[in-house]
């Protein structure tokens, strides 16, 4: 990411085609952002944004379109 933000922001993209024995292939596109400085971290996951519909385990549909976030403390002993 350009300027200021780039340096502390971290973009992570991930694109998977996925063939499980048996089954068909199935595309998953990952991306992340998180702060990569500082003692408090907050990041955010954009996960399956194909929105892909799949199972891994036979009857037992995987997510769509997800979207997570959270915060990593860092604890520094001095």
């Amino acid at each position: 990411m350009p300027g200021a933000w780039g340096k502390q922001i971290t973009a992570h993209t991930q694109v998977n085609v996925v063939q499980r024995t048996g089954q068909t292939a199935y595309p998953l596109w990952d991306v992340t952002l998180a702060r990569n400085e500082g003692a408090i971290r907050p990041y955010v996951r954009l996960l399956n944004l194909s929105n892909t519909g799949y199972q891994e385990i036979m009857g037992v549909p995987l997510q769509g379109r997800t979207i997570m976030g959270g915060m990593e403390w860092n604890w520094r002993r001095k």
